[in-house]
């Protein structure tokens, strides 16, 4: 799972959630370096992406994303969103839209389709 989150505190957070439930986790502080460092091609896994991120938002990645070799499924999560956003987030493809703070059982449930389309599309 890539965590994109410009909150060290909540990326950890987030981190040592999910690798409690043996999830292997990346992280990074911004969109810019997600797109720098990971490779969709070999790497799978979902995106737990922050709406409002600075420089580059979490909808101008997804937006830049669609139909590149570097798409993962998304899930959105945010405390400054919006109805508006999270429609626009979930007609481009997303899987889900979590408010912050994240109900951990909320992350898992939308973790697992998340994860199931990733291999599905690396199967097509």
């Amino acid at each position: 799972m890539f965590i994109v989150e410009d909150s060290e505190e909540y990326r950890v957070a987030l981190s040592r959630l999910l690798t409690t439930v043996a999830y292997k986790v990346s992280l990074f502080d911004s969109a810019e370096r997600f797109l720098i460092a990971q490779d969709a091609a070999t790497t799978p896994g979902c995106l737990l992406l922050n709406v409002c991120l600075p420089g580059l938002s979490g909808i101008e990645l997804q937006q830049q994303l669609i139909g590149s070799q570097c798409v993962h499924p998304i899930i959105f999560m945010t405390d400054k969103g919006d109805i508006q956003t999270g429609v626009r987030g979930m007609k481009t493809g997303a899987i889900d839209f979590l408010m912050k703070p994240i109900d951990p059982e909320s992350l898992f449930a939308a973790s697992e389709p998340a994860l199931r389309r990733d291999v599905e599309q690396r199967v097509d």
